[in-house]
């Protein structure tokens, strides 16, 4: 067979004649040829220049007569050569290493230290000595890095010492206040340093506390002392297996309890306590710094005008978001704008840019300085440090640290006359913060920040290399034109980032919020230039003259400005829907990284590898394994069954709204399904409990699907039949209300334009584990019932309150879809009961007991503490329940105090006592009283925590 030349005059094939020849060749190819050099380059082996077909730039080869194999793996040593040509091995580390870290926090992976040291210490050996082989020295760089990831998270969570409280706790505490801030409510949050607990002594105290103090008192400075009553319990853990763990971010911030307090604080510390001994030298600055930021924060708030723009302003300059409303958090977070409430990339950015813009401009005005000095270095300089000093004054929170070290990294770029915006700064910055906070890859901030970011740098390159580098305006053009091409040239700037930047980091926010804002761009566009030109520069300036007392002018411009982005976020809220995805698949989401990845980081045709996995990661990310029979929040009284349609039911007739909010994002349920849809359960009465010792039904229906189906009139579980949400759901008085704002179980910082935010939305106060204190949380006063509606949705139409269902006030029974017998009650004394009549027994109290006689699971408080929330599925073969629990038998260190004694409770002593010391026991003990009410009131003689359940 003759071989095509390899000349560089040869034509292609033109005309009918030529699409024939095309045919014939392609035929040849597939059959046995092989692509031989092309007129696009040298045509030697490995030659990055332009080779053959497969080139970089090129697809002009001629088929040969090599094995088809053959061509495949000269084509793949030619795009290798191109890779180590541009040094894309370099990115290898940075992915190795979160992969490592990924593998350990989110898998639970737990390899030997020392088999893990000596085997990344090897195959890093290796890999610098495979110089020759780039191939093999990237794969033998990703396996050590894999490694080196692992050792690094391992380090990461044994050198955190945060103590968390093993369980809910009413002590009387002494310490230092090293945060405090007001929300929009007018209550207080106070971070305290615990250095003494009474009455009772608690033998494992968190060493830093959350406090929302509700009553009326004179506010207290950071590094003032805080004594008084408080309740504490440790954060909440997942809603379900798989959801977001509350108490994995405070244990690496150091937060070990979180509550509120039981009255105002008091004057002197308590008897037995003493006062917290004075700071030392790093504590006193931070504790300087939380005083500057508090008297900014309310300087800002009243020249902004106050309410809610003031609030947004304040939060813009330093960080504190606590003031900001509910309805404008909605807002914000509904059309995608959420990135502008927390201090992120985006707002550094703007600021540096603001700061190096203006001086740089200043200097060259003076011609002695910009033709003797550099400038433009200057500028970095000083932009450099104006970044640093908003780091310090916005509070230096995990997202903003991150979006600090990649600003530093190519600002430093600018100062060493290197691009800026470059893949291997973005790779810099994710080393630099991988190994500083490994725990931090697990979180939705890092993973959609680094996601945007990566995006941005990777399309602005390409985009560049199209157009072969900025070219210059046309000389010579009106002013007016000039303007308005400018204007053009912004809004495609953000119309472009906006789509690429969501693309990127939708599967992110899906996953972990179960939630995209898919009008994002529409808000981005109309609300950006505001931020970027208008209210982040006047925030800067008004800093600068804050010392000077001619801030006024600029906040109560920014506070306008803000007024029209609210106004605009709010309008666009109410005609613009906002779905939810459903449940998501890690799968898929995995695949879509790895094509962000290869997309981003290959400089050769390898790139489109992207394209396969994409394919792959959009067919699997979608969940759709069957919802669970039963989810059992650890509480043991918020329960919820699921039909097959994806109907809910829940036990309770005012469920926690935290809690079963998560349950429909996280298992796909929608208001319009629980409407349309039968009984999620079915009544299982047996002989001894028949429907005529039931409870008379209400007289009004239940709900449209009660009505018209009688099987719903006897439901033991409420079927939410809303497509409605009301503002807040009632809770019973004493408990801890959460008002969640969030339309994901984490509040979003924002990068880009485009949700990265941490997870610190509203963590619910269940019985027995306490909200996060930097949510929306406040003890709740008697009222009257309010509507009960399905969480998640954004109407304002909902149901009517409902009477009692059948079921006692302390026992229950009923069937699931498949047929599992549940019986719950919250009396101890129906153990026995509860056991013999189903194949589950829910016992909502801390009883010993672990196993039913008759072989029945038994689920009850103590076991819930240890497990966490459970999903309950029935085995096909079997027909037996199988239990999937939140926590691991042998729990991460964040989940460790679940494994510690349950907190010592005090009693006072009677008044034939008195004489005697006060008593001081642990739940569970013989001695141990009824515990009539979790909360016990202020002021009363039970002044402390009665016993968790009677034993």
């Amino acid at each position: 067979m003759p071989q095509a030349p390899a000349t560089r005059g040869l034509e292609r094939p033109q005309g009918p004649a030529g699409a024939g020849r095309w045919a014939s060749l392609l035929r040849r190819f597939f059959a046995r040829g092989r692509w031989s050099r092309g007129r696009g380059g040298t045509g030697a082996p490995g030659s990055p220049d332009g080779i053959g077909g497969f080139d970089d730039d090129r697809a002009d080869g001629w088929p040969g007569e090599a094995s088809r194999l053959e061509a495949v793996g000269a084509w793949l040593g030619r795009q290798v050569a191109i890779e180590a040509a541009r040094r894309s091995g370099f990115h290898v580390l940075p992915v190795a290493l979160i992969s490592g870290a990924a593998a350990v926090f989110a898998l639970d992976w737990r390899p030997d230290i020392s088999a893990t040291i000596l085997a990344a210490a090897v195959i890093g050996a290796l890999a610098l000595r495979a110089v020759a082989h780039p191939m093999l020295q990237a794969m033998l760089l990703g396996v050590a890095g894999i490694l080196a990831g692992a050792l690094l998270s391992l380090a990461d969570g044994g050198a955190t010492r945060t103590t968390i409280i093993s369980g809910t706790a009413t002590t009387r505490i002494a310490g230092t206040i090293f945060q405090a801030s007001r929300d929009e409510k007018g209550r207080m949050r106070y971070l305290v340093a615990v250095t003494g607990t009474v009455r009772p002594v608690l033998s494992r105290p968190p060493e830093r506390v959350r406090i929302l103090v509700s009553a009326d008192h004179a506010a207290r400075a950071p590094g003032d002392a805080y004594y008084g009553l408080v309740r504490l319990g440790p954060p909440s853990g997942p809603a379900a297996p798989g959801s977001h763990d509350f108490a994995y971010q405070p244990f690496f911030d150091g937060v070990g309890g979180l509550g509120f307090a039981l009255g105002a604080p008091d004057a002197e510390p308590a008897e037995g306590l003493l006062p917290p001994p004075p700071p030392g030298f790093v504590d006193g600055l931070a504790i300087r710094l939380e005083r500057i930021r508090g008297t900014m924060t309310r300087r800002i708030t009243e020249a902004a005008g106050g309410g809610e723009a003031g609030a947004i302003a304040a939060a813009l300059v330093t960080g504190e978001r606590t003031g900001i409303p509910d309805d404008a958090e909605t807002w914000l977070r509904g059309v995608g704008l959420a990135h502008v409430l927390s201090i992120s990339g985006l707002h550094l950015a703007i600021v540096a840019g603001s700061a190096l813009l203006l001086l740089r401009s200043g200097l060259a005005l003076v011609p002695a300085l910009a033709l003797n000095y550099p400038v433009k270095k200057i500028a970095a300089v000083v932009a450099l440090l104006v970044a640093a000093l908003y780091l310090l004054l916005s509070g230096g929170n995990v997202a903003t640290q991150r979006a600090f070290v990649m600003l530093a990294v190519m600002l430093a770029a600018v100062i060493a006359d290197r691009p800026a915006l470059t893949l291997r700064n973005v790779s810099i910055a994710a080393l630099v913060v991988v190994v500083a906070a490994p725990h931090s890859v697990t979180t939705a901030s890092f993973q959609m920040s680094f996601a945007a970011t990566l995006s941005l740098v990777a399309g602005y390159g390409a985009i560049m290399r199209r157009r072969g580098g900025a070219k210059a305006p046309p000389a010579g053009q009106p002013l007016a034109w000039r303007l308005l091409a400018g204007a053009g040239a912004t809004i495609l700037g953000i119309v472009v980032s906006s789509l690429v930047a969501g693309a990127a980091t939708a599967p992110f926010a899906a996953y972990h919020f179960h939630r995209v804002a898919p009008f994002g761009l529409v808000a981005n566009v109309l609300t950006l230039p505001i931020f970027t030109m208008v209210v982040m520069p006047l925030g800067l300036v008004g800093s600068l003259l804050m010392p000077f007392g001619l801030d006024g002018w600029c906040f109560r411009l920014m506070g306008l400005s803000l007024d029209l982005v609210l106004w605009v976020s709010e309008w666009l809220f109410r005609i613009l829907p906002d779905r939810g995805t459903g449940p998501i698949s890690g799968t898929g989401v995995v695949f879509l990284t790895a094509a962000l990845f290869a997309a981003s980081f290959f400089a050769s045709k390898l790139r489109y590898i992207a394209v396969p996995l994409a394919i792959a990661g959009l067919l699997t990310i979608r969940d759709t394994s069957d919802p669970p029979q039963l989810v059992v929040y650890e509480d043991g009284r918020t329960i919820a069954a699921f039909a097959g349609d994806g109907a809910i039911a829940y036990l309770a007739r005012r469920p926690k709204r935290f809690v079963t909010d998560q349950w429909e994002r996280s298992f796909g349920v929608s208001p319009a399904a629980v409407a349309a849809s039968p009984a999620a359960v079915a009544p299982h009465v047996p002989p001894a409990y028949s429907p005529a010792a039931l409870p008379t039904p209400p007289a009004e229906p239940l709900s449209p699907t009660a009505a018209a189906s009688p099987a719903m009139a006897h439901v033991p579980l409420q079927n939410l039949a809303s497509d409605a949400l009301p503002p807040a759901v009632a809770m019973p008085p004493g408990s801890v209300e959460a008002t969640s704002s969030a339309p994901a179980p984490s509040s979003q910082a924002v990068d880009g334009g485009f949700p990265t935010g941490e997870p610190t939305s509203p963590a619910a106060a269940p019985t027995p584990q306490m909200a996060d204190a930097t949510s929306k949380a406040a003890v709740a006063t008697p009222r009257a019932s309010a509507p009960v509606a399905v969480a998640g949705s954004t109407s304002s139409r909902a149901l009517p309150d409902r009477s009692a269902l059948p079921c006692d006030a302390d026992f229950c029974r009923f069937t699931t879809r498949d047929g599992l017998r549940i019986v719950w009650t919250s009396d101890y004394k129906r153990t026995g009961e509860a056991c013999d009549g189903g194949d589950v027994a829910i016992v909502a109290r801390a009883i010993r007991l672990e196993h039913c006689r008759s072989g029945a699971l038994l689920v009850t408080l103590r076991t819930l503490r240890a497990t966490g929330s459970l999903a309950l599925y029935r085995d096909p073969a079997t027909g037996r329940p199988i239990l999937q629990r939140s926590i691991a038998a042998d729990p991460p260190p964040w989940n460790r105090h679940r494994l510690a004694p349950w907190p010592e409770y005090w009693r006072k002593p009677a008044a034939d006592e008195q004489d005697s010391a006060p008593i001081l026991q642990r739940p569970g003990s013989r001695a141990e009283p009824p515990a009539p009410s979790m909360v016990p009131p202020t002021g009363s003689a039970a002044e402390a925590l009665p016993g968790q359940a009677p034993q």
